[in-house]
């Protein structure tokens, strides 16, 4: 929702700019149109370098998400599994015990 809003605005501020620009410029009509171009190269060249850091830091954060699941998931599966092997014994040492008592 915020990345949306950011665009909005990145793209509202460009064209209020643009306009404004126009409207208020005294240079000749080329130059004028030059200057448009080239402040559109960068305000691009911007718009690339910001959206390739959010996607260098969105990559970086999922790959954290990724692993600490990963791990997070391993020690459930560690757990469990020592948990089952307790229960087996805790039953076999049950059973010896009846076992034992009926003989």
């Amino acid at each position: 929702m915020k990345s949306n809003k950011l665009l909005i605005g990145i793209l509202a501020g460009f064209a209020g700019g643009l306009l404004a620009g126009v409207l208020l410029a005294p240079e000749k009509g080329c130059d004028m149109r030059q200057n448009i171009l080239d402040r559109g190269d960068d305000y691009a060249g911007t718009l690339k370098e910001n959206f390739n850091k959010f996607i260098d830091k969105f990559s970086e954060k999922y790959s954290n998400t990724v692993n600490n699941a990963d791990q997070i998931i391993a020690e459930g599966k560690s757990k469990y599994a020592g948990i089952v092997s307790e229960g087996k014994d805790k039953y076999n040492e049950a059973k010896s015990e009846v076992e034992n008592v009926i003989a």
